[in-house]
């Protein structure tokens, strides 16, 4: 994707690649909006109330990554200094430690809120 020809894309930094990620997330978000209207007759809520929500949803994903990113951190310090070993950081920068926080950050505040 770094071919820089005429009409081409040149990679997700490009203003295009913005563009797309953009038009995408619309597109998502109006049919989504869609679906809960009109298929599952879901009622008209305050936006700034679902948005307050959702905010708090990945704030409490936030927390929970960057806890597992510290906590990994320490860990290989740990094994640098009490082992032979060397364990690079490079470990921690897999994209699913980010797919596996926003789960358990979502869960935790579900819970939370559903324990209330």
């Amino acid at each position: 994707m770094y071919y820089k020809g005429r009409n081409t894309f040149e990679g997700a930094t490009s203003p295009w690649g913005y563009a797309l990620l953009l038009v995408a997330i619309d597109i998502t978000l109006l049919g989504g909006w869609w679906l809960g209207r009109r298929m599952l007759v879901l009622s008209n809520v305050d936006f700034l109330s679902l948005l307050s929500k959702s905010l708090k949803c990945v704030g409490t994903s936030a927390i929970f990554f960057s806890a597992k990113v510290l906590v990994g951190m320490v860990c290989v310090f740990a094994i640098r200094s009490l082992t032979p070993y060397f364990v690079g950081f490079y470990l921690l920068s897999d994209v699913t430690l980010l797919l596996l926080s926003l789960l358990q950050g979502l869960t935790f505040w579900w819970w939370r809120h559903l324990a209330r």
